[in-house]
């Protein structure tokens, strides 16, 4: 059905598909297609790119291609034919179908990198319970830019170099910037954090009184062998005790429209829970 291409001959045909795309009147620019081709090559199969395709009748090329450069050659094609983007959003709505996926950390993680792409071209989408969104935003000046612009806060976090516990916890959170709901996502890793490292099943004080008490310790951050030991394994139990009360108990109990949290609270306090899991990675178990 399809005619062998040598790989000179592929070089030339995708060279001369630019060139086509780059004096048109484009809407989408060429990296944010390529962007867009590498992020869908690394989540289908040959397999599903061939039933995709078909599905959303677009012309591509066959197996014997690499998955970056089928997707490339489809969406370029597709729009040199139309000048338009809507089949191609199309097909990125039916890739990030929440349906698709098990995981919620890597369907958070795929948005994030589309939108970053399409932050290039002045919006984002989304797809939530069942309802296909385009927003409109500025176009995004570089990467940083385009990061920021996919996720404002999650930008932020990674600037600061947040522990990667932290952002793994909250990340459907942050895609919404809902910073209510990280709040409360994030003080929760605490406690399941320190669960699974004593094995306890209490929660709140008791859990942090229980695991690191200083006289008959699970867990220890130091050798609490002298006053400032103590003093400093006392400080971190209150330091976690203060999370507890100031925003773990409100946000869980409060609606969400009487506890208003502003963005750089939000990055203040998911800065410090970022503190208390480094603290953690290096905290000792005593032998029971």
């Amino acid at each position: 059905m399809y005619t062998v291409i040598s790989m000179c001959g592929l070089i030339c045909y995708i060279i001369n598909i630019w060139e086509s795309f780059m004096h048109s009147n484009r809407k989408m620019q060429q990296e944010t297609l390529n962007q867009l081709a590498l992020i869908v090559s690394e989540v289908f199969t040959h397999s599903q790119l061939t039933e995709s395709f078909t599905q959303y009748k677009f012309t591509f090329l066959p197996k014997d291609v690499s998955k970056h450069n089928r997707v490339l050659d489809a969406f370029i094609r597709d729009y040199n034919k139309r000048f338009d983007n809507t089949r191609i959003l199309n097909f990125l709505f039916h890739v990030i179908n929440p349906a698709r996926f098990d995981n919620q950390e890597e369907y958070d993680d795929l948005l994030y990198r589309i939108n970053t792409a399409l932050a290039h071209e002045g919006f984002n989408i989304s797809f939530r319970n069942g309802e296909r969104k385009v927003f409109k935003i500025e176009i995004a000046k570089d990467i940083n830019d385009a990061k920021s612009k996919a996720n404002e806060l999650r930008a932020l976090l990674e600037s600061r170099h947040v522990h990667s516990y932290v952002i793994g916890f909250c990340r459907s959170e942050f895609l919404q910037d809902n910073y209510f709901h990280a709040v409360l996502e994030a003080t929760k890793s605490v406690f399941d954090r320190i669960r699974s490292l004593s094995q306890l099943t209490t929660d709140g004080n008791l859990l942090i009184d229980t695991a690191f008490s200083t006289k008959n310790p699970i867990l220890k951050i130091n050798d609490l062998k002298t006053e400032s030991e103590i003093s400093e394994q006392n400080g971190f139990m209150n330091l976690m005790k203060g999370i507890t009360s100031m925003f773990r108990n409100p946000t869980a109990h409060e609606a969400k429209i009487k506890w208003a949290i502003t963005k750089d609270e939000a990055t203040d306090l998911l800065s410090l829970v970022s503190f208390i899991h480094k603290k953690l990675d290096s905290v000792k178990r005593t032998s029971l």
